[in-house]
């Protein structure tokens, strides 16, 4: 299909329009929508000093704790806090009971030696002493 003179400008400013309306639309888009060529609607941009490629798209990050929004130079965290929540668990003394706060790693280094966790080194004697099977007690 030839187009010439007044159907050339109505054209140029349809695919303005069409450009300013959504500029995500696909030069592709634009020309089945006109019935014209992909070619010719990226030659009519150039003319118009549109942008002929779409823009990109900036991936969203979002942290892994709080799902917030984050930017790229943060990692995996949108704050100090969010991360030191991420690294640390509450763990349950095997002896008292008492809730003590351990770093993943740091936990996972126990429990690599040790199957029972303990709050300090006199709930561990204590656990050891109740669950060894000595007794301790005076010499008659």
């Amino acid at each position: 299909m030839l187009v010439c003179g007044q159907d050339m400008i109505n054209t140029r400013r349809q695919i303005q329009e069409l450009r300013k309306a959504n500029p995500c639309l696909p030069a592709a888009e634009i020309a089945r929508k006109l019935d014209i060529s992909r070619e010719r609607v990226r030659q009519l941009l150039l003319k118009t000093s549109l942008p002929t490629k779409l823009p990109k798209k900036k991936p969203i990050y979002y942290c892994l704790v709080c799902d917030k929004p984050i930017p790229r130079k943060y990692r995996f965290y949108c704050s100090r806090a969010c991360q030191y929540k991420d690294h640390h668990v509450l763990v349950a003394c095997a002896h008292c009971g008492k809730l003590k706060e351990l770093g993943k790693f740091d936990l996972l280094g126990k429990c690599k030696i040790n199957t029972h966790i303990f709050c300090s080194h006199s709930c561990s004697s204590l656990w050891f002493w109740d669950h060894s099977g000595l007794r301790v007690g005076r010499r008659r």
